[in-house]
């Protein structure tokens, strides 16, 4: 019985150490897809100017407790604020500048902060994951606007037999699909952006 229960323990111990030692070292990118919004245009010209810190978005981490961790997301970023301000405004084009000012409204997005958790870490079967933005707003005039802030949150549940790096990517990507539909609804509400569409009697 006491062999039974210390090959018992001894399993377990190595079970961890090969465990702790495949977190030791992630690295993978983000793929999502985000969904038609369905909204009303809003007749104004708008422009889009991602700073390279986001466009090539990269979150890092190293830690003792979980390792180092290495996700790109950048151009999944870019797609999904493609998708919804194309869908958003009458006229959407990317600017190379923030100044250029043949457009009436210009965004220019960055990433806050970006978390995440794992099962291990809250107790439940899932994977959570947090991106907050910030979203900068001026005139084609250069005018500052008050900027929006907003955060995605995605949730996946843990599947058996699958990797810690799907789950987390999977909750990442729904982080991704909810901030879309908080963008798709949040910005046309924000005042300086309704105000403005107002004043073409929409």
């Amino acid at each position: 019985m006491m062999k039974a229960r210390l090959a018992a323990f001894f399993l377990a111990a190595v079970f961890a150490m090969v465990l702790t030692g495949c977190q030791k070292n992630v690295s993978f990118k983000v793929q999502t897809e985000i969904p038609e919004p369905l909204v009303t245009k809003l007749a104004l010209s708008v422009g889009v100017y991602y700073p390279d810190a986001f466009r090539r978005y990269e979150y890092t981490e190293t830690t003792e407790e979980r390792g180092t961790w290495r996700i790109e997301s950048g151009d999944s970023q870019v797609r999904a604020f493609n998708r919804i301000l194309n869908d958003l405004f009458s006229e959407f084009r990317e600017l190379n500048s923030p100044q250029a000012g043949a457009v009436e409204l210009i965004v220019v997005p960055e990433i806050a902060s970006m978390q995440f958790s794992m099962p291990k870490e809250t107790g439940f079967d899932y994977f959570e994951a947090w991106v907050e933005y910030i979203v900068k707003l001026q005139t084609g005039d250069g005018e500052e606007l008050p900027a929006w802030r907003f955060t995605g949150y995605g949730q996946a549940r843990t599947e058996r037999f699958a990797g810690f790096e799907t789950g987390l990517a999977d909750s990442l990507s729904d982080a991704l699909r909810n901030a879309g539909a908080q963008l798709a609804t949040g910005l046309p509400a924000h005042p300086p952006v309704r105000q403005r569409a107002q004043r073409t009697g929409l």
